[in-house]
């Protein structure tokens, strides 16, 4: 299943770069609990088994709190990242549709192909039209499809995983990197990640 234009269009910047500021609020606090954990003043005069294992267990917590500090900021970086390329790509779609209106041409926002208004009657001039535009069509939805890879690769991260090779292979038949890991965690059976997926799992990262 691949990205639309009209998925596209949809897209809210706004709510990624929420995701954003909140995964890096998260990824600062957590890196300030461990920072402050390492300055106890009670393990300077403390001893014993006791202190021993309070250590042990303060480190492991340490550790822990990094960890979820660095996967809180990847998704951080990755939402402000992608925040930026979606104005950039929905500013260039308006460009595009408008140029397409001039040019008495019309663009399929869900199937993504370019055909000839009502007014052009020449097969010549409407094919000469659609070489024009088309590739700029099939650019900005092969731009949006690398951003899903990267916010679902993020996203996927903070769990502990990556994106493998079977999730690629899907994606080149299906399009969205996000859909292929839901349908291959779910059994198949839910349809392919959205914009508000993406905001639940930046909150659960960040609260």
């Amino acid at each position: 299943m691949v990205l639309t234009l009209a998925d596209i269009e949809r897209w809210d910047a706004g709510s990624v770069r929420e995701v954003f500021h909140a995964a890096s609020s998260r990824a600062q606090a957590a890196q300030d609990a461990a920072n402050g954990l390492a300055a106890l003043p009670a393990f300077q005069t403390w001893g014993g088994v006791a202190a021993e294992a309070a250590r042990a267990a303060i480190g492991k917590t340490r550790r822990d709190l990094d960890v979820h500090g660095k996967e809180a900021l990847a998704v951080a970086n990755a939402a402000r990242s992608a925040a930026d390329e979606i104005e950039h790509l929905k500013s260039e779609l308006a460009t595009l549709k408008a140029h397409a209106e001039h040019m008495g041409m019309e663009i399929d926002m869900v199937t993504g192909r370019v055909l000839p208004g009502r007014h052009i009657r020449d097969p010549v001039e409407a094919l000469l039209k659609e070489e024009q535009l088309q590739p700029r069509v099939d650019k900005i939805i092969a731009e949006a499809n690398m951003i899903d890879f990267a916010l679902a690769n993020a996203m996927h991260m903070a769990d502990g995983g990556r994106v493998g090779q079977a999730d690629i292979r899907c994606a080149g038949a299906e399009g969205s990197i996000g859909y292929c890991q839901r349908r291959r965690s779910n059994g198949g059976s839910r349809g392919r990640t959205t914009w508000s997926d993406w905001a639940v799992r930046g909150a659960e990262v960040s609260g």
